[in-house]
């Protein structure tokens, strides 16, 4: 006996998606490179603040795209990382830390 087709229509198959990615399978991926990784965005990890507080500095980035959002993934001191007014570009994003000689991580997407 051959086992029987089912046929979803378009709303099925977006449902179904959307369960099998709220299951569990949304990876953000190790480094830049992790091929698990499924959401578009950059891993800038080990960064140190500059040594006087509040002073804008570049974190390299490639993606292809200008980011538009960013969060702390982790941070070694009680310190508050922010978005720098300097626009972000291709190749760079922007901080600046309220706190001096911080080790901070970054995604950025």
């Amino acid at each position: 006996m051959r086992p029987s087709i089912t046929h979803h229509t378009p709303t099925q198959q977006a449902i179904n998606n959307h369960t099998r990615i709220l299951s569990g399978n949304i990876e953000f991926g190790v480094s830049n490179t992790d091929q698990s990784k499924n959401i578009r965005g950059w891993h800038a990890n080990g960064i140190v603040t500059p040594a006087t507080a509040n002073t804008i500095f570049a974190v390299p980035i490639s993606l292809g795209y200008i980011p538009t959002h960013w969060y702390v993934e982790d941070i070694s001191a009680a310190a508050r990382v922010y978005r720098a007014t300097t626009p972000w570009t291709l190749t760079d994003a922007y901080f600046a830390c309220d706190t001096a000689s911080v080790t901070v991580s970054i995604f950025i997407y």
